[in-house]
């Protein structure tokens, strides 16, 4: 059995996370058949909890590289493996393994729209090409919400006798140094909004400043925390702050550490999660960990993976989603009755159930 995680290297994304949580809610499990991870030379060592409990091989090909379609199948062919995960959209084009599964996280490369994860035409029909062709040649598709199982199987029918979701768990973040240097400190002090996330289009940033300008004028001592990685080819958050008439009211945090965001999390009024398409989403998972109430969108997966432990909004609308933060920010009854009740919707997720799940599908299917 073969784990391609070429796809996590030491600057953890979403997709890094969930396969090395994967690897480690999998090494937990009381009984492991031999598991072979894939890696490169990049890869989060010190994030897997139990080394031991796998072998190792590295294939110093970047995950998504065109390389891949030439060297895995030689690489698979040689250590014999009778099952191959690959976690992606992108899988190897041939897989000389008798079964094998790839991942379907959502389909934001799929469409076409002002609101895609990129606007880049070309990445949009290489992921339907490979979202198309994968679903043919893989034997199954895990995905995370039943949202995007059914968006899958309405845009190819005949991967629906193939489609099976298994929800994300939620990172604790645990051992956190609290007293990090590179925290500012005196954002205790203050009265703040959190959003966590990059710039891509689907994530909405430009309506949520535009909302927060509108609750800037009736709340002007609440502040909103950018943080995260600003993509160059995408909305630019600074250029947008520099000339708003809110911009004292604006704290950007780029690429915050783990530690700056447990922080950010801990002290945050609210997490506001503007989104307009998901495929799970962590933030809402990480917000509930640390007792922060969410403010979100109400489109695609959210209400499914939040649901009664938030506020929505529509997304589209800038008054609307101003008026849904200010309501959460005046109600502290509402804002601790969210509080509860996402610490209650956290118990549903949990990686070790996550990685059994993902076990028993491979074991299920290499019976069979």
């Amino acid at each position: 059995m073969v784990i391609d995680a070429r796809h996590a290297t030491k600057t953890i994304d979403g997709l890094g996370r969930y396969i090395i949580e994967l690897i480690n809610g999998l090494s937990g499990l009381p009984t492991l058949p031999k598991i072979i991870i894939l890696h490169t030379n990049d890869f989060p060592f010190d994030g897997i909890s139990n080394i031991n409990a796998f072998t190792f091989h590295l294939v110093n090909i970047k995950g998504g590289s065109p390389k891949q379609h030439m060297v895995l199948p030689f690489v698979i062919r040689k250590l014999k493996a009778n099952v191959y995960f690959y976690p992606f959209i992108d899988p190897p084009f041939f897989s000389p393994a008798r079964i094998n599964i790839y991942a379907v996280h959502d389909l934001n490369h799929f469409f076409f729209s002002p609101y895609a994860a990129t606007t880049s035409h070309l990445a949009i029909i290489m992921a339907k090409f490979f979202i198309y062709t994968s679903s043919i040649r893989y034997k199954k598709i895990v995905v995370f919400s039943e949202f995007v199982k059914q968006q899958l199987n309405n845009q190819i029918p005949f991967s629906r006798s193939k489609t099976i979701t298994i929800y994300h768990g939620y990172t604790a973040f645990d051992n956190i140094l609290m007293n990090d240097p590179l925290i500012d400190q005196s954002l205790m002090k203050e009265k703040f909004i959190l959003y966590i996330g990059n710039n891509r289009p689907h994530k909405n940033l430009e309506r949520l400043f535009k909302a927060f300008e509108l609750l800037n004028q009736k709340l002007p001592e609440v502040k909103l925390i950018v943080a995260g990685n600003q993509i160059p080819r995408f909305f630019n958050i600074d250029e947008y702050i520099t000339n708003s008439p809110a911009k004292d009211s604006f704290i950007r945090i780029n690429k915050p550490s783990n530690s700056y965001l447990a922080f950010l999390y801990k002290h945050a009024e609210l997490v506001a999660y503007p989104s307009l398409s998901e495929g799970f989403g962590f933030p809402l998972l990480e917000a509930w960990a640390f007792k922060a109430a969410i403010v979100t969108s109400n489109a695609t997966c959210i209400p499914e993976i939040a649901g009664d432990a938030a506020e929505y909004f529509n997304p589209f609308d800038i008054v609307d989603i101003s008026k849904s933060i200010q309501k959460v920010i005046e109600n502290e009854d509402l804002k601790k009755q969210l509080i509860t009740q996402g610490s209650v919707r956290l118990q549903n997720y949990n990686w070790s159930t996550s990685a059994a799940a993902h076990l028993q599908l491979f074991m299920d299917i290499h019976q069979n």
